[in-house]
């Protein structure tokens, strides 16, 4: 597009080194907000940038018994902000997944997916998140 701003696309591991994020795991022996648990393990990820940080809650299929990396679990984080931020509110969100919004379950999936984009913009402030929902790639 010609006399527009373009901005190079980096990949999420470029983004976490250029930025100095960091990010520590504790394994949960239950699930927080998923409907299936049986073959799922539960993570409590610590994400910080610089002097602020916020719990997030991320999961591996079963046999991928390992610690999640800082990557995968940033690009989860930016993919809900964006279907949330798509979506508009918790009826259109559920929606676009097939959940019933009249169900208790969906509307507390759709609030931890609020509180993590909001957490994840607190934390990164507003260049940063921009940068990394809308010009990272994994």
């Amino acid at each position: 597009m010609e006399g527009a701003a373009y901005r190079q696309m980096h990949t999420t591991g470029e983004f976490v080194r250029q930025n100095g994020l960091t990010i520590s795991s504790q394994v949960l022996a239950f699930p927080v907000i998923e409907y299936d648990h049986r073959e799922i393990h539960y993570f409590r990820c610590t994400l910080s940038c610089g002097s602020r940080a916020s719990d997030f809650y991320y999961s591996l299929p079963y046999g991928q018994w390992r610690t999640p990396c800082i990557e995968e679990v940033l690009d989860a984080l930016a993919m809900h902000a964006c279907f949330v931020v798509h979506a508009g509110d918790m009826r259109r969100w559920a929606s676009m997944f097939g959940y019933d919004p009249d169900d208790g379950h969906t509307l507390r999936m759709w609030k931890y997916r609020l509180r993590d984009m909001l957490e994840l913009r607190r934390i990164l402030g507003e260049d940063l998140y921009e940068e990394l929902v809308y010009h990272t790639m994994n």
